[in-house]
């Protein structure tokens, strides 16, 4: 029978949500009771469903949250209506009265209610204390909030009836390891401690900080829970410390997106995760997660901004034409009569090849030996002659050129329009670039890394001695140490037919570059027209080493150099 879903109530930093799908191939199908001695906004739990649990934070009001909300729901939300309806009158002067009070407020079916509308309105979700141990996380900005943005009442409905049907769900605040002592054989432990780093990041769930103490006594802890036959599961970052913390269990390493600093120069698209296990995760649930966590790793697109618009080309332009633009920009008329007037002058002076850049003005492109062939208005073709003043007037008045351009009096430089013409053409040409940026991604890798290599070679050229007939070029050839890397990469943007055969074909080429010692084929693809396939991906990965995305290439080629 399916369950039914339940999804947090709070916003929690280090929510398990998106991982969810990893940690469902790693659970172990059966336990006895479930233990959380770490649990936030319980997004494993509410998952899960377990019969029986206990549950435990060390954050006193956290623990009250759940307590109330499961005995007093209806006055909850009755509460968080007027907060909501106050908010919208006050403004950000609310928060601040809000934050206040809860930080004096006792512990109350009240205080729960802040504590939700705290969270829900206060910069990215955030529980911080300072040392006087006072919620102190800053207003996130937003007054026009639904009550259903504070709270999804239909979802309280659901987790309210399954804590009905399975009332053996116990809480606690206490330290966690009174919690994790009271585990037995058979029983499993969901791990999610306050995150380990090397940094800064962010871990003031309380006023007494984690540190790399409470992760040494967190270790001992559930070290002592395996010999007593407790199954447990670790999440935590992915760093030297945590590694070497566990090194003679299970470990596993995914790729998320966290989204906590203020700082966009400081926020990365993806960083690494460990899952840590203290029981052996089966060949094809590997696979599973090492499929799940390439498709988490793709891009949605390869062009960097830098790149996006070729500005030296755009200003090449403007100035080859520049003479023929200030000509243009004499027919700028008040009326019909005198842009004749004008263009006929033009044609008396014989400056007539300023007319060829008119087709730009309309996001043609155009080179003067091309003809120019339209329908006009009786669905006819006709021939543009930019030597044939009739020919110009019927263009421009048939483009809109005329009305649009000419004889509008909001309009007065022409240059200025071919600027924004040209760089609209110019991101269009984009949309066929992808192979082309693929390649450029790839090249800085390597220049990064100081290794050599040569672009589009044929296989002739690599294999002189003609050991292979196939004759492809290869994108990328480069050698480290004493071995030669031939490299092949595919951006897909979309779904389709492409990948299976192309994903296909490079299985076997793998299989034939094997044959020589001396010689490794490496397959990087990206993109997300990844993401909605499966059994090609899935193979890829089973059967070519060397199948990287763009973030696993460098990763490679890093480690190969460190190696080096």
């Amino acid at each position: 029978m399916k369950k039914t879903t339940l999804k947090p109530f709070i916003k929690w930093i280090g929510g398990k949500t998106q991982l969810l799908p990893f940690l469902d191939i790693v659970i172990p199908s059966k336990f006895n009771t479930y233990y959380e001695p770490f649990l936030g906004g319980g997004a494993l739990f509410l998952h899960l469903q377990p019969h029986k649990a206990i549950l435990n934070d060390i954050n006193s009001d956290l623990i009250l949250v759940w307590q109330n909300l499961i005995k007093h729901s209806s006055k909850i939300i009755q509460i968080l209506k007027e907060l909501n309806e106050q908010l919208k009158k006050d403004g950000e002067s609310f928060y601040w009265q809000i934050r206040d009070e809860y930080n004096q407020s006792i512990a109350n079916i009240r205080k729960t209610a802040l504590f939700i509308f705290l969270n829900k309105t206060c910069f990215n979700g955030i529980y911080r204390v300072n040392r006087k141990n006072e919620f102190n996380v800053p207003f996130n900005k937003k007054t026009d909030l639904t009550l259903s943005s504070l709270i999804d009442i239909e979802n309280i409905k659901k987790i309210l009836f399954y804590f009905q049907k399975y009332p053996k769900i116990e809480f606690f605040c206490h330290d966690y390891q009174i919690i994790i002592d009271r585990s037995q054989k058979d029983d499993f432990l969901f791990v999610d401690p306050p995150y380990d780093s090397d940094n800064n990041s962010f871990d003031a769930y309380t006023h007494t900080p984690f540190g790399k103490e409470g992760q040494k006594r967190l270790f001992e802890t559930l070290n002592k829970a395996h010999h007593r036959g407790v199954k447990w599961l670790l999440t935590n970052h992915d760093t030297p410390y945590i590694n070497k913390l566990y090194s003679e269990f299970y470990l596993n390493r995914i790729s998320v997106s966290r989204f906590i600093n203020s700082d966009s120069s400081k926020r990365k698209n993806n960083h690494y995760e460990t899952i840590i296990t203290n029981y052996p995760i089966t060949t094809n649930k590997l696979l599973e997660l090492n499929y799940l966590s390439f498709k988490k790793e793709l891009r949605t697109t390869t062009y960097n901004l830098n790149s996006y618009i070729d500005w030296n080309k755009i200003d090449t332009f403007l100035t080859k034409y520049n003479v023929e633009i200030n000509e243009l920009n004499t027919l700028f008329s008040s009326s019909l009569t005198e842009f004749k007037s004008k263009i006929e002058y033009l044609f008396k002076m014989k400056k007539t090849e300023c007319f060829s850049i008119l087709p730009f003005l309309i996001a043609k492109k155009h080179s003067k030996e091309d003809q120019l062939i339209f329908l006009n208005k009786e669905n006819q073709e006709f021939k543009v002659d930019f030597t044939c003043l009739t020919s110009i007037l019927n263009f421009v008045e048939e483009s809109g050129l005329l009305q649009e351009i000419f004889l509008n009096p909001t309009v007065h430089n022409i240059q200025s329009l071919l600027l924004g013409v040209k760089i609209g053409l110019n991101s269009n040409t984009n949309k066929n670039k992808t192979g082309k940026m693929m390649m450029f991604i790839i090249s800085e890798i390597l220049k990064k890394n100081n290794i050599e290599f040569q672009t589009e070679v044929t296989l002739k050229d690599i294999f002189v001695n003609n050991e292979l007939k196939e004759t492809k070029k290869i994108d990328f050839v480069f050698k480290i140490q004493k071995t030669i890397f031939l490299l092949k990469c595919s951006f897909f943007n979309v779904v389709g037919s492409k990948i299976n055969s192309e994903f296909s074909s490079f299985i076997d080429f793998n299989k034939t570059i094997k044959q020589f010692k001396d010689k490794e084929f490496i397959y990087v693809v990206d993109g997300i027209g990844l993401k909605n396939i499966s059994n090609p991906l899935k193979a890829a990965l089973e059967n070519i080493e060397h199948f990287y995305n763009i973030q696993r290439f460098e990763n490679f080629i890093i480690t190969m150099q460190k190696n080096h």
